[in-house]
């Protein structure tokens, strides 16, 4: 599902309304949400050590990797089998 929704500053962004492979949960997909400047004060704010690249963004040739690729990954660092995330295996 999308729909256009205009922000208080006067931007449109298009809402993309997916689900979370490991639990079913619509995720909300906002293309163009933050502007360069806020991105670049994020990126500025945050500590070098903590800035690496999405697992999930682009696989080794740049491709986005696949539904079924990205759940395998989810699956792998879910050691506990909860179907959630917990700091100690996102630290992995």
């Amino acid at each position: 599902h999308a729909v256009s929704v205009r922000l208080k500053d006067g931007r449109e962004v298009d809402i993309v309304t997916r689900s979370d492979f490991s639990t079913g949960l619509p995720v909300f997909e906002v293309q163009d949400f933050l502007t360069e400047e806020e991105c670049a004060a994020i990126r500025s704010a945050a500590p070098s050590s903590m800035m690496e690249k999405s697992l999930t963004d682009n696989d080794d040739k740049g491709q986005p990797i696949s539904p079924r690729k990205a759940a395998k990954m989810f699956k792998d660092l879910d050691e506990n089998r909860d179907k959630a995330l917990d700091a100690e295996e996102m630290a992995q």
